[in-house]
């Protein structure tokens, strides 16, 4: 059974960063992981904001299955106030064998404890992420449309 426990930027600041890192590497590479400092900010950030943001590490028995973040959104279009999936993360060991799919039906129920019209999530763009963009499908995501981003250099 898969078990969801909820980290606080407050008292597991050094898992929250070892989980990141570990997303980072896959996705990105090594030289992108960030350092401390820039996750002392970011936690700190998050501490101090009014959006609610929750971060998940997933396990089974005291196996890391994963972990994914969540954060609620309001718009219009969505009819009021929404979840959107930031960060998704399965273990190698642990993915083909329905973990995903386990843990997409539990952040489900989190969305309807919420009451969210929807939750959305982006897929890595570049094609050798295509797989998870697929795995989204496969399990009743849908796609709506290209997400682009502004950076804003402060």
């Amino acid at each position: 059974m898969l078990q969801l426990q909820l980290l606080n930027p407050n008292h597991d600041a050094s898992e929250i960063e070892s989980l990141l890192a570990g997303l980072y590497v896959e996705l990105f590479g090594r030289e992108s992981v960030l350092d401390r400092d820039a996750i002392q900010q970011i936690l700190l950030q998050w501490q101090q904001s009014s959006v609610q943001h929750w971060f998940y590490k997933v396990r089974q028995e005291n196996e890391l299955l994963g972990f994914f973040t969540l954060s609620e959104a309001f718009a219009f279009f969505a009819h009021g106030s929404y979840g959107i999936i930031n960060e998704f993360w399965v273990s190698p060991a642990f993915r083909n064998h329905g973990v995903g799919k386990k843990i997409l039906a539990h952040i489900q129920l989190l969305g309807q404890q919420q009451q969210w019209s929807r939750i959305d999530v982006s897929a890595p763009a570049d094609d050798k992420w295509l797989r998870s963009f697929a795995f989204y499908q496969q399990n009743g995501l849908v796609f709506t449309g290209k997400k682009l981003k502004m950076m804003i250099n402060p």
